[in-house]
């Protein structure tokens, strides 16, 4: 049993993404790889991407007899190339982390099959609050960047916890989660690999499989009705969760 935390926001991109047994998948950040394991099964081809070497390597060893899997240690904010294009693209919380927006969006056209869709969801917290080191002042400067590398929008929506999510996330996952957790929670981490979800995965002992029944089981649960809510989005766009599907111009 691997553990992947509490993986609600994989329905959120299965919810926005076409998939089928001719579809080919990017992922750009895997991180713990729970959103792949709810895909490569369904999927013609999968194909992950993550600049920590460390995570590659352990999703590598997951999937190592798995021909139709790749993962690759790059950085999508260079102009590195996988040679192949894909019908669907997606990442989640990944946009806040990059230093160059730009490039992170021209290796969407690079990788995007003409007719493929792509979905990028992150939350684009103001310059105060943020703990990534990219945000967007106004939607107005967010749709000029995305057209200026050659992408148009089909669909934008701030996305919002239900209350259900709300009181799941709450009581059953992040109250449970602070009484063990022995991680300062002052501190936020750097990289990847020195979150304590990286630890866990990294044990593979009894420790990760009791957490990983426990996470499966609570997002199981909160999947059980809907989790997020879709509303139109204005121009003030700071402290909001934003989803975008995009597509060729």
């Amino acid at each position: 049993m691997r553990y992947h935390g509490f993986f609600t926001r994989d329905y959120l991109i299965l919810d926005n993404i076409p998939i089928g047994k001719e579809t080919s998948v990017l992922e750009i950040g895997v991180g713990t790889g729970s959103t792949a394991e709810l895909i490569v099964a369904r999927v013609k081809e999968f194909c992950g991407v993550d600049i920590s070497k460390e995570i590659i390597e352990v999703l590598n060893s997951f999937y190592v007899n798995n021909v139709c899997v790749n993962m690759y240690c790059l950085d999508v904010c260079s102009d590195v190339s996988l040679g192949k294009r894909f019908n669907v693209i997606y990442s989640t919380d990944t946009l806040e982390h990059v230093k160059q927006p730009k490039v992170f969006f021209n290796f969407i056209v690079r990788h995007l099959f003409f007719d493929g869709v792509a979905v990028v969801t992150f939350p684009n917290e103001s310059e105060e609050k943020h703990h990534g080191i990219t945000w967007f002042n106004s939607k107005a400067d967010l749709l000029m960047l995305i057209d200026r590398v050659g992408l148009r929008v089909i669909n934008f929506y701030e996305v919002r916890g239900t209350t259900w999510h709300r009181i799941i996330r709450k009581y059953l996952w992040e109250l449970p989660k602070s009484l063990v957790s022995r991680q300062n929670m002052t501190t936020l981490p750097q990289t990847f690999e020195q979150t304590e979800a990286f630890q866990i995965i990294r044990d593979g002992g009894i420790k990760t499989r009791f957490f990983g029944y426990y996470a499966r089981t609570i997002t199981k649960l909160a999947a059980l009705f809907p989790l997020y809510d879709y509303f139109e989005v204005g121009q003030k766009i700071n402290n909001k969760v934003l989803l975008m599907c995009l597509k060729h111009k």
